[in-house]
Order: structure tokens, then C-alpha cells, then sequence
């Protein structure tokens, strides 16, 4: 069976979809900086401790917080597929974080 979309709804699922790869593509680059410019030059020594501490100050928090609201999001989104339409129909209806964001 197919679904037809209203537009609204089309519109709602193409922006949570668009929120949730963006927010998931910030992580990627977030451990990309951390994998390939803060941790080869803690090893090499480039600059001191404080230096790195200056400029890379809180990457693993934003790692950690991101990876974290990214769980939160797709808990939401799984529990929207259950009891909404299949590709999150009635998100604002039902979701108390996704209805504050959208």
C-alpha cells in the first residue's frame, strides 16, 4: 500500500529528515577534527597543551552532546513511525522535543 502525502506533511518529513542528516553530518565533521587535526598535533607536539586546549577546547563535549541529541532524535522519529503515519506524519502532534522544534 502507498501512502499519499499531503503537502504539509511531505514538507514536515523532508525538513525532520533534512535537520536530522545535517545535525548527523556536524558529528562526522565535528570526530573529523578531532581524529585528523587535534589529535595529530597533541601527538606531534605542534603546539602546547594550552594552545590545543584553546582552540579545540570542547570538541568531545560537542561530540558527546551531538551524539547524544542524535539518539534523542531518532528515538522520537521510531516512536513517531509507530503510533503516526509511516515517515513521521503527525511529528508536531505527538513529540514533545520535535514539536518544539518544529
Amino acid at each position: 500500500r502507498q501512502w499519499h502525502w499531503p503537502d504539509a506533511s511531505q514538507e514536515r518529513k523532508e525538513s525532520v529528515l533534512e535537520f536530522v542528516n545535517t545535525e548527523a553530518s556536524y558529528g562526522e565533521d565535528l570526530r573529523i577534527i578531532k581524529e585528523e587535526f587535534y589529535l595529530p598535533m597533541q601527538v606531534a607536539g605542534l603546539l602546547s597543551q594550552e594552545q590545543l586546549q584553546g582552540i579545540f577546547s570542547n570538541i568531545q563535549e560537542l561530540i558527546d552532546l551531538n551524539e547524544s541529541f542524535l539518539e534523542i532524535l531518532q528515538e522520537e522519529i521510531d516512536q513517531e513511525q509507530e503510533v503516526g503515519l509511516p515517515g513521521y506524519g503527525q511529528l508536531s502532534s505527538s513529540s514533545p522535543l520535535l514539536s518544539q522544534l518544529f
